[in-house]
Formats: C-alpha cells, structure tokens, sequence
C-alpha cells in the first residue's frame, strides 16, 4: 500500500474511533462556536453523535494548528513579546490561558470555555491585547485583504463584521473572557505564506476594539440555545442546505437530510452517515476538553 494513503487510512480509522467513544458534552458552550449555527450547537450539546471527522477535512485543522505554532515561534524568536504560552524544550507549544466562565442573562446562568492563542504587547499603545491567529485559505485571504487594500483597518474590520463573522464574534467573547479589550487579528494566508495582512508596502495584524453590543448579542444567543436544549427543542437551521457551512457540518445528517428523507417517505433514523458506527440508545454523559479556537 501507498504510505501516504496508509497514512489517511489510519487518521480516518481514527476518526471513527473518536466517534465510538464519544460522550454527552456538558451543558457548556465554546467560544470558537459562537458564531455557529444555532442548530448545529444545540445539535452537540444534546448529544447527538457527530459524523466522523475523515482525515482529508481533518487535515485543514492540521494545517491551521502548524500555522498557529509557526506564527508564535516566529514572535518569540524575534522578541515580539508574547505570553499565554509555554515554549516547551522538545519545540511543543502549550496555550496556558484555558478558562471557562459564568455569565448572567436574563437571570439564566450559562457556561462558556475558552482558550487563546496567546496575548500580544502593542509597543505603540503600551498595552496588551488578545492576539487571535486564523489560518486562511486563498479566497478568504483574499477578499478580507482586498478590502484592507481597498479600506485600510475600517475597511477590513467592516468586511470582517459581515462576510467572516466567525473570526470577529470569537475574538470578542474571547478578549471579554480574558479581561482584554482589545484584539489583535493575525491571518495567515495558506496559498501565498503571508502573514498579517499586506497591503503591497507593509504587512500587519488588524487590530480592533471589544464591541460590548455585540458581546451582549452573542451572550443572548446562547442564552437562546441554552434554553432550547434544556426544553428539547431545537433552533431553525441558520443555512440553507446547498451553503458550505451544511456541507461540512458533522450534523447534517439529522438536520437537512433527515428532513430530505422523511419528505421522501424513508426512515430518517438511517441517515447516520457512516455504517461502521453503531449509533447508542443514548450516548454517555462525559466531560469535554478545552475549547481549541
């Protein structure tokens, strides 16, 4: 056998082995999901089963983990100071900042995890800000800079509000947990190497204030959630079923298609998506790791 598709072989044997085990999450949210649809979050915290991570995706969150590590190293190297991690002797990288916290809305009490990627020093401000990392593929680079080009920092931030709001609304409630009230925004582009964004004269970080509105917004949203999974019923989905954010959501199976296959007269308890998952009556309660944003 090819070494290389031996090596997917056993990353997606992996993959279903993760999903074997899998247990209830707690009634807990992630700061990386914040931006989710609300379906796909109540979807886990009721304890659906997700579909098993295949290691062809999986391997963009490897690419986004090694861009993250790269990026940090090259501060640190350089005296960019930094803190929130630990630079271990044998090269490995550990994010220390890892919390979770109680917020009150609306007299419901509700838990969010984070953990960060770091914190950065801004020189020019003698202060510290969250320092945010995303690893982009070439069209998200590309039109979040080209509207950097286009608008400088107002231009991109406003571009980032409304096409890339996953990167926006986690850096928020992230800072917010923190203590930061400000956030310096690192993107890493995966077809040209570049790092920050880079205007054809200066590269940068896109740096931006902690909105409390919309703080408040995210806040309320999962108070939304929190009480739909505790009444058992669940969100509308937040896609359409043709969007990118359906195609790879590991829930799909029992939003869209089950609603495609019950129109169809078919029984929708089949969907799951891969036949060597036995699907449990109930899954296990059990505690879930840190937030990786």
């Amino acid at each position: 056998m090819d070494p290389i598709q031996k090596l997917y072989n056993i990353r997606n044997e992996n993959g279903l082995e993760q999903v074997r085990n899998h247990k209830k999450p707690p009634l807990r949210f992630r700061a990386s999901e914040v931006a989710d649809c609300a379906r796909k979050i109540w979807y886990r915290l009721s304890g659906y089963l997700p579909a098993p991570r295949n290691a062809r995706s999986d391997d963009y969150g490897v690419d986004g983990d090694a861009h993250h590590d790269v990026i940090r190293q090259m501060l640190e190297h350089y005296d960019i100071p930094i803190r929130g991690i630990a630079f271990e002797e044998d090269g490995e990288q550990k994010e220390t900042r890892f919390l979770t916290k109680e917020f009150n809305v609306d007299g419901l009490n509700i838990t969010v995890a984070s953990r960060c990627d770091g914190e950065i020093y801004l020189e020019d401000l003698d202060k510290w800000a969250l320092l945010e990392i995303k690893s982009a593929g070439y069209w998200k680079y590309k039109y979040l800079n080209d509207a950097f080009v286009d608008g400088g920092t107002t231009g991109a931030i406003a571009y980032m509000k409304e096409k890339r709001q996953n990167y926006y609304l986690q850096s928020l409630i992230t800072a917010t947990m923190h203590g930061n009230d400000l956030v310096y925004l690192v993107l890493k582009d995966r077809s040209d190497c570049n790092i920050g964004l880079w205007s054809g004269v200066l590269h940068q970080g896109l740096l931006f204030e902690v909105g409390e509105d919309d703080v408040q917004a995210i806040l309320r949203k999962l108070a939304s959630i929190h009480r739909k999974v505790m009444d058992g019923d669940p969100p509308v989905p937040g896609y359409l079923p043709g969007s990118n954010d359906c195609k790879w959501c590991e829930f799909r199976y029992a939003c869209h298609d089950y609603t495609k296959r019950k129109k169809k007269g078919q029984e929708p308890h089949l969907l799951y998506p891969d036949p060597a998952i036995t699907l449990p009556d109930a899954p296990e309660e059990g505690d879930e790791d840190t937030d990786s944003g």
